[in-house]
């Protein structure tokens, strides 16, 4: 319609687009009314003609023009629509980036046992609530968050806060049905996810790396329900004889830890958030995070190559044999070193 009314509805530096013999001017002109209708820029040396309007040589537009002018109306419309969306997705992507905490949680999560609780190397610097306080008696599951703006100033997190919850595959319940792309009705397992009771679940400043602990009691939802009963029985206290590696392992009852972290960045002024899904894949049972923080010069340093490097616990208790863990996966080990590597990926469990 452009091509069909330009000639006359076209105004180019005082004159109708007909009156150029170059064409290749002509389509300039053209091109220029468009990008600066579409771009709401505003006209410039080409406009769009009135019906009354006249050209410098006095000559006057033939015919309506009201709907070229109608057909630039929609063209502005549509590029303040299109301008709009970019800086709506534009604006979206920035405060995603902004809303995502700059931390990494640890792949491996340990559980120690028994003597292993005796000597504690957390490697921690937080000022939170909580302790070691009912510790001693029942195994610990670790897990370890490291703050990758450690060395950044002003790159802590403040009102850092973690929650845990637990993937339960409930048994004896009427399982859920649900319907594939083709059409079949498959049959899923019921879930059911419990909060999980963490020690030290608040941190006042996260600067460096963080421990969080939850500790397997008659409360916690990763344990089963025998074991728990036997808790109570024994007033609160883990059985001796339930104090090896295979038998804590056989009385885990839980199909995935979700963890959610939440704090209050200093060096965005925004509140950060960010989460991490663990498996039963992810747990090394006897074993302890080695040492993440050194001092040297009176200044700390974190070695952030160590986040998911663990060792064999302290005490005379041990857990089960990487070489046995990893073997079982088809990954061969000639040694076992101390403070064995576990990278992304990796599932050292079956």
């Amino acid at each position: 319609f452009g091509a069909y009314r330009g000639d006359e509805c076209l105004m180019i530096n005082g004159h109708r687009l007909k009156e150029f013999k170059d064409r290749r001017g002509a389509f300039n002109g053209v091109f220029t009314l468009s990008w600066t209708t579409l771009s709401t820029v505003g006209y410039g040396n080409a406009w769009p003609a009135l019906t009354n309007e006249y050209s410098d040589d006095g000559s006057k537009v033939n015919g309506s023009c009201f709907m070229f002018n109608v057909l630039l109306m929609l063209e502005a419309f549509i590029g303040v629509v299109f301008a709009g969306a970019c800086g709506a997705i534009l604006f979206e992507l920035v405060g995603r980036l902004q809303t995502k905490a700059r931390v990494e949680f640890s792949n491996p999560i340990v559980i120690r046992f028994g003597s292993g609780l005796l000597a504690n190397d957390w490697d921690d610097d937080t000022d939170s609530e909580g302790g070691q306080e009912g510790l001693v008696s029942c195994p610990v599951l670790e897990f370890r968050i490291l703050n990758k703006d450690h060395s950044v100033k002003n790159g802590g997190i403040t009102d850092a806060s973690v929650s845990c919850v637990a993937g339960i595959e409930e048994r004896g319940d009427v399982p859920v049905l649900e319907e594939t792309a083709e059409g079949e009705n498959i049959t899923m397992p019921k879930r059911s996810y419990d909060d999980m009771e963490i020690v030290n679940d608040e941190h006042p400043y996260f600067r460096r790396c963080w421990t969080v602990v939850h500790t397997l009691n008659e409360n916690s939802p990763l344990i089963s329900s025998k074991m728990k009963a036997r808790i109570r029985k024994n007033g609160g206290l883990w059985p001796e004889r339930y104090s090896t590696a295979r038998l804590i392992e056989r009385h885990l009852d839980f199909e995935e830890i979700v963890v959610n972290f939440e704090g209050f960045s200093k060096s965005t002024s925004t509140s950060v958030s960010e989460q991490r899904v663990y498996h039963m894949c992810d747990v090394a049972l006897g074993y302890q995070f080695v040492t993440i923080l050194e001092k040297e010069n009176e200044e700390v340093n974190v070695l952030s190559e160590c986040l998911n490097d663990v060792m064999e616990q302290n005490g005379n208790d041990k857990g089960r044999s990487l070489t046995d863990d990893l073997g079982r996966r088809g990954i061969g080990m000639k040694t076992l070193k101390k403070g064995m590597s576990f990278r992304r990926g990796i599932s050292f469990r079956g």
